[in-house]
Order: C-alpha cells, then sequence, then structure tokens
C-alpha cells in the first residue's frame, strides 16, 4: 500500500505558503531549466563580456523561465 500525504493550509493566511507548494514543480522546472543553460554556457561558451553582463543575463534567464511556467516571486 502507497503511503499518502496531506497538506493542510490556513487559508487565506497561508496563501503564500499554499502558492508556493502547489507551484513547486513549476518552480524546480526553472531551476533545471536554467541548470542546462548553465552548463551550455559553461560548456560551449558564451558571448558574456564581463560577469556583470554575465549576472544580467542569467537574472532575465530566471524571469522569462518564470513567466514561461506561470510562476512569480513570492513577497
Amino acid at each position: 500500500m502507497m503511503s499518502k500525504a496531506t497538506l493542510t493550509f490556513d487559508m487565506p493566511e497561508e496563501q503564500v505558503e499554499f502558492d508556493l507548494a502547489y507551484h513547486g514543480s513549476d518552480y524546480h522546472t526553472v531551476l533545471w531549466d536554467l541548470d542546462v543553460d548553465l552548463r551550455t554556457w559553461l560548456k560551449h561558451g558564451h558571448a558574456f563580456k564581463d560577469a556583470v553582463e554575465a549576472l544580467e543575463a542569467v537574472r532575465s534567464r530566471i524571469h522569462e523561465l518564470m513567466e514561461d511556467q506561470g510562476v512569480h516571486f513570492q513577497p
């Protein structure tokens, strides 16, 4: 027999916590895709001129991936 787990949230006070739990797989996908991008840049090179440009590109990519997954930063 398979085990089950139930998460309980007091709404609306724990809405943020619920949203994070509910969208956990979406956030995982964002991290996975970002890891793939970083690995590709490290393995095959990149066109970043300096560290600041690279960090700006990573931030931009994070926001793009989050938008694609329909998730956002929680307050």
